[in-house]
């Protein structure tokens, strides 16, 4: 058996001891407790496990990869008090690939608006200069026009302490405070290169919402990417997106994650409540078999989502 097909199938049987670039160590069983009070399921809605939808218009996109769930009222009730995490970490243009599209993100709002959210909260914990950022990524723009408070997560004030029960080497940390208490939580990635983790898609843009992002570099002994894929796990099994929405309208396939680099344009978006299986078609847009990117193995290892997209129901539309 190759190593592809090794990791595979250890990742689909739940094996107690997966070997890939250099880590070592035995999986649980299936995730710990998860944290907050929104909506998981990594199973299909209507039939459907993940949705790829190419348009020329971003906002068409969103709206055809949603429909097939029954649109976003499939996730957001009337009354929900709603999270958005976009990647806004870095002070780049739109058209750099770096962050979240303001099209996208426009998009997303209004569908949740259109279901009836009771509120709706975007924020991120940036790395480059928060103002900086919201307005260069045109962020900014879209909340104010779309009437929803687009906040800046670095003040300590923001985050509460959690326990993460099926953390190996991050077992306790600090979360923002909105991820815990929404309805509805949105994961509203980019697609991405990563320089340490080969792909910073979904799984890795929960980052954002913890207050020190760097101790996830070091928090197990081991090579920095070992503790990078395997924190980035641990967290997983914490904070579980209700729905996952990669952006692809562009793609960053070098210098991420903040380049610049080489930049494509592919009109995409790619929407599921399994948090696996996205970032699976994201890797492979990159270039990249999932079953070499550690995080996403030992993500569905741990019973977060099927990163096999052959085993699930996916439609392109």
């Amino acid at each position: 058996m190759n190593r592809r097909e090794f990791l595979k199938q250890a990742a689909l049987a739940g094996l107690g001891a997966v070997a890939l670039s250099g880590c070592r160590g035995s999986g649980p069983a299936g995730p710990g407790p998860k944290v907050g009070r929104n909506r998981w399921q990594a199973g299909p809605v209507n039939g459907v496990d993940l949705v790829v939808a190419r348009r020329s218009e971003a906002a068409e996109a969103v709206r055809a990869a949603l429909q097939p769930f029954g649109g976003m009222a499939s996730f957001v009730r009337r009354g929900d008090r709603v999270l958005i995490k976009p990647n806004l970490a870095w002070a780049r243009l739109p058209e750099q690939g770096a962050c979240t599209s303001p099209e996208v993100l426009r998009a997303v709002i209004e569908a949740c608006q259109e279901a009836g959210a009771a509120s709706i909260v975007v924020g991120d914990h940036t790395c480059d200069s928060a103002r900086v950022v919201f307005d260069l990524t045109g962020a900014r723009e879209v909340c104010r026009q779309c009437g929803v408070p687009l906040v800046d997560y670095s003040p300590r004030s923001y985050y509460r302490p959690i326990r993460i029960s099926g953390g190996g080497g991050i077992q306790e940390d600090e979360v923002v405070a909105d991820a815990l208490n929404c309805d509805v939580y949105i994961n509203l990635p980019t697609l991405k290169h990563h320089a340490t983790s080969h792909v910073t898609l979904a799984l890795k843009n929960q980052m954002g919402l913890i207050r020190d992002r760097q101790r996830y570099h070091s928090a197990k002994r081991g090579t920095e990417a070992d503790n990078l894929h395997r924190n980035i796990v641990d967290l997983a099994t914490a904070l579980r997106p209700t729905l996952n929405i990669l952006d692809g309208t562009r793609a960053l396939k070098t210098n991420g994650p903040k380049g610049p680099g080489l930049v494509e344009d592919l009109g995409l978006v790619c929407a599921s409540p399994n948090i696996c299986a996205v970032d699976a078609y994201g890797a492979r847009l990159l270039g990249y078999d999932p079953a070499e990117i550690p995080h996403i193995v030992l993500a569905s290892q741990a019973g977060l989502g099927t990163f096999d997209l052959d085993a699930i129901t996916l439609k392109e539309v």
